[in-house]
């Protein structure tokens, strides 16, 4: 997959040239890497993980129990949903941050 990747993300940078979008792919298509090798670890728990927002540098919240436990993906459910701070660990390759609460404002 991560030739896939490359692939669409050498054509999108091609496109980004062309018509002047000032942000880069790159570190997009690595976030996306990440996700799939996640999803291959344990397609059970890759949706648990934080990813950091490319534009704004937030972190995603950490859901205080697994996704798959959930069993309800209704917007009422999702609003309502309580976040816990993350660890400072390393998610997708890209460092997390110490301190940040929840990426919800």
């Amino acid at each position: 997959y991560n030739a896939e990747i490359d692939n669409q993300t050498e054509y999108m940078e091609v496109l980004r040239r062309d018509t002047g979008y000032p942000v880069s792919f790159a570190e997009a298509a690595e976030m996306f890497k990440g996700w799939e090798e996640d999803k291959h670890e344990d397609i059970l728990t890759y949706r648990d993980k934080t990813h950091k927002n490319l534009f704004t540098g937030v972190v995603s919240p950490v859901l205080t129990k697994p996704w798959v436990k959930l069993l309800d993906d209704s917007l009422e459910t999702y609003l309502g949903m309580e976040y816990v701070a993350c660890d400072g660990g390393q998610t997708n390759g890209h460092s997390r941050d110490n301190g940040v609460t929840n990426g919800l404002h």
